[in-house]
């Protein structure tokens, strides 16, 4: 068998010898291990908890290739490299694909009357064995392969089948994928069809309906504002203590999708390299589409350190973000998993926090979010403006949602969760284009909660106004879709929030989708307060006045509260500007409506690169 594979090395005959021997008194007789790198390798363990091997790779005191032939000698087993020697395509369905997954195991080859399986780790030697006496397959060899390349090959041979699993992960009751139906989107068509009929043929009806219909939406989302600024409300309890080296940490898993990010890859590597969470303990996977050539290039000229690898999603007729992290999430092996995005700089120490903080919370809490922020703030006035909008959202109205037990819309970015409910949830709607958003609402759903972490997570600010247009028509339309997929059976969804956060969740989203869509209602309401228009069925002009002015006066509040406690209170004299830059938000959201009759699925990347990063040293003058 080894001379017909030059990557297959026999197995030792002193196997059952072999098995006493431990990792790293193999590796120092094979010379890939000092004695000093030895102890400190031990004491790394003592602390971490982790296995030997992983440490000594993750801190680079040994190659890789080393610890994998000291463990195959340990185990008896010969080994194979997958990426060298491609599995027989003809064994690609002799096992299920969920127990492949789940074993991290790949039929290999048929040799001499017996299968050869691929493992990656020789503990599951045992299970997969009792796998393949299920599945009647016959009598079997296992070869020791490494798990990246075991996980390649699953990817080469079964990227359709990884696909298609990704795109369905998510319960039919509870994702968007309906819309690919001719009929749904007849159904929208229909319904603003009518609306444009109502406009057309009772114009003043229609006129006075907006303005009730905004001064509504205003007061609920003003009433969620007015909690947010209630004494106590909106502020993350400090905790900030080192978190202490001993006990059994778990291992993370970090995704991080990619998408045209070549130019900022030295960035994102920089700050990765800056947490502090233990590297044998880290799983960080960069997400890259198979036809993204330009990153693609710009990874293989990267030496990547160990704990970082590269998962290459399949070509599909969906390419969206949570369609790549669904896929990675069955080839992550941490107990956690955390989304960073490629423009994050997140603290140093928020891997750290985040699982110190899952593990002080009781099991419904699913989730921790960190807060986000901008280190291009003063770009020009739009990101100003962005960084306000930013600070009342993370620093006081999410913390407010967290007390008051209401559905919290995830941020796309830093957010960290327990994989068993992650996976219990389906994971990701892959079709959603705001799959934080929704995520967050089916995590109350299902009776789990989301609590803020004291971290903040740095991101480039959109400081440009069609890129701008471009990502906040794309969160809109995920708006309107979370909305409509989850309020399609209100009594469905009524009986799995309860009346209080049924009522939550409706203003959260559907206020803000009317705040967007209605701002052409503003106007009239402040015609008919001035006396220039004369609607029926409206208050009078004093009380149109204060309901007018309230939610402005209560929103102001509450950037006012947010900027002082991100230390920006000074960006609060650009506030005159928000009027132009909510009808921005209005021209998104239409084009949003658009979108979502045409291209419901489109994700709109947003570009990254143009702000001035802190992490990069760029070249003055």
């Amino acid at each position: 068998m080894g001379n017909l594979f030059t990557d297959l090395d026999k197995a030792p005959p002193d196997r059952y010898d072999a098995l006493a021997v431990p990792l790293g008194r193999l590796l120092m007789r094979s010379g890939a291990l000092h004695r000093e790198e030895l102890e400190l390798g031990l004491l790394l363990q003592r602390r971490q908890n982790a296995p030997l091997g992983d440490i000594l790779v993750a801190e680079n005191l040994a190659a890789r290739v080393d610890v994998h032939a000291a463990l195959a000698r340990q185990a008896g087993l010969a080994r194979v490299n997958p990426d060298h020697a491609p599995p027989d395509p003809a064994l690609v369905d002799l096992l299920p694909l969920d127990a492949e997954l789940a074993l991290l195991c790949l039929p290999w080859r048929w040799i001499d009357g017996r299968i050869l399986i691929l493992i990656a780790d020789p503990r599951r030697e045992r299970d997969v064995r009792a796998l393949c006496h299920a599945e009647s397959v016959g009598p079997v060899t296992c070869l020791l392969a490494p798990a990246g390349a075991i996980r390649r090959s699953l990817l080469s041979q079964r990227g359709v089948e990884l696909g298609a699993r990704a795109r369905d992960r998510c319960p039919d009751g509870f994702s968007c994928r309906d819309l690919e139906r001719p009929v749904q989107r007849l159904r929208l068509s229909l319904a603003l069809l009518a609306l444009l009929l109502l406009l057309g043929l009772w114009p003043t009806v229609a006129a006075s309906l907006a303005v009730w219909t905004v001064l509504v939406a205003a007061m609920g989302l003003t009433a969620l504002r007015l909690v947010a600024l209630a004494p106590a409300s909106g502020r993350v309890a400090p905790d900030r203590r080192p978190v202490p080296l001993t006990g059994r940490r778990p291992k993370v898993s970090v995704l991080i999708p990619l998408r045209d990010e070549a130019a900022i890859l030295p960035a994102l590597l920089t700050a990765l390299g800056r947490l502090t969470y233990p590297r044998a303990l880290l799983d960080v996977k960069l997400l890259v589409e198979a036809d993204d050539r330009s990153t693609r290039n710009a990874l293989g000229a990267i030496v990547l350190p160990p704990w970082i690898t590269v998962t290459i999603v399949p070509p599909d007729g969906l390419r969206t973000k949570p369609k790549a992290m669904n896929l990675a999430l069955d080839f992550c092996d941490g107990q956690i998993i955390g989304i960073l995005d490629a423009e994050d700089r997140p603290d140093p120490d928020q891997i750290d926090l985040a699982v110190r903080a899952l593990a002080q919370a009781p099991p419904r809490v699913a989730c921790v979010q960190a807060r986000l922020d901008f280190y291009n703030r003063r770009a020009n006035w739009l990101s100003r403006l962005f960084t306000i909008e930013y600070a009342a959202w993370f620093r006081c109205l999410l913390p407010a949602l967290q007390r008051l037990g209401a559905p919290i819309p995830l941020g796309g970015t830093s957010v960290y969760f327990r994989r068993a409910a992650l996976e219990q949830l389906g994971g990701w709607d892959a079709h959603n284009v705001t799959e934080d958003a929704d995520l967050g609402l089916r995590l109350a759903r299902f009776g789990y909660r989301c609590e803020m972490l004291d971290s903040t997570t740095w991101e480039e600010a959109n400081a440009r106004i069609r890129p701008w247009l471009r990502q906040r028509g794309r969160w809109i339309k995920g708006y309107i879709v979370t909305w409509r997929t989850h309020m399609r059976h209100p009594r469905a969804a009524l009986r799995d929030l309860g009346p209080g956060r049924f009522v939550m969740a409706n203003l959260l989203f559907l206020g803000s989708i009317i705040g967007f869509l209605a701002q052409p209602a503003h106007i009239l309401l402040w015609l008919q307060v001035l006396g220039i228009s004369h609607l029926p069925g409206l208050p009078g002009p004093v009380v149109l006045l204060t309901l007018g002015l309230l939610p402005w006066v209560v929103n102001f509040a509450l950037q006012w509260r947010g900027t002082r406690r991100a230390g920006c209170a000074g960006l609060m004299v650009w506030v005159p500007c928000f009027t132009i830059y909510w009808t921005l938000a209005a021209l998104a959201a239409y084009r949003a409506l658009i979108g979502l009759l045409f291209h419901p699925f489109a994700w709109a990347k947003t570009p990254h690169g143009a702000g001035r990063d802190p992490l990069v040293t760029r070249p003055s003058g």
